[in-house]
Formats: structure tokens, sequence, C-alpha cells
């Protein structure tokens, strides 16, 4: 009976810490792209008063602002552009077109991460 406690407590355990989890990322869905063909991922980090960007594929990372103009959200890496994006809100998607770290992307799909499920998959 002891034993059978304890394995409840753990599991009890394991399940609050899942739902803590989940809970914290779930606030970071709405600024994550995921391009499933690829497996790259797009994070976009409000500040105070730029937007940055970190492009993620197989463990190559690069950083960079963003600038949102009539044409579209513009990707700029070291001063200069390296991607244009539109964004549909009714698909919560990015269509991108450009290159990032020597990836070269024409009207790639990235979909905004909606569950705990896909930003798992994202980051493993």
């Amino acid at each position: 009976m002891k034993i059978f406690k304890i394995i409840l407590i753990v599991l009890s355990l394991l399940l609050i810490s899942f739902m803590l989890f989940a809970l914290v990322a779930s606030t970071s869905f709405k600024n994550m792209f995921y391009n499933k063909n690829d497996d790259s991922l797009i994070v976009i980090i409000r500040k105070d008063n730029s937007i940055d960007y970190t492009y993620t594929k197989n463990n190559i990372i690069s950083k960079g602002k963003i600038n949102i103009n009539h044409k579209g959200i513009v990707f700029m890496a070291e001063e200069k552009k390296v991607a244009l994006a539109k964004y549909n809100t009714k698909g919560k998607e990015m269509i991108i077109t450009g290159i990032f770290k020597d990836n070269k992307y024409k009207s790639a799909k990235y979909r905004q991460i909606t569950s705990i499920f896909t930003y798992m998959k994202a980051i493993f």
C-alpha cells in the first residue's frame, strides 16, 4: 500500500510539472512559427522599441531584427535584408521568401504554433 501511495505521488508531481510547463510555453506560442517541411522554427521576440527574431534549424541559429513596412515583414541580419514575409491572419501562417543561413526559401509556409504537441515536436 505504501508503494502505491509513493507511485501516485510521483505521477501527480509529474503531471503538475507538465501542466506548469505547458502553461508557461502556451503564453509564447503566438510568437512561434514552425515549418514542418524542413523542421525549422522562427521565434519573434518583442522588446521595448524593436522586434527581434531567432531562426533555428538543425542546431543552426540565426538572429536579427524585424522591420514591418507596407510590403510585409522584413527580416534583417547584420543590417541587410535576408527575407520578406507576408502574414496571413486567417490561416495563422507566414509565407517567407529569402535566405536564412544558406537555406533558401521561396514561398515557404511557416504555421503559427498553436498546441503543446506542435511545440514539443518543434523543439525536440
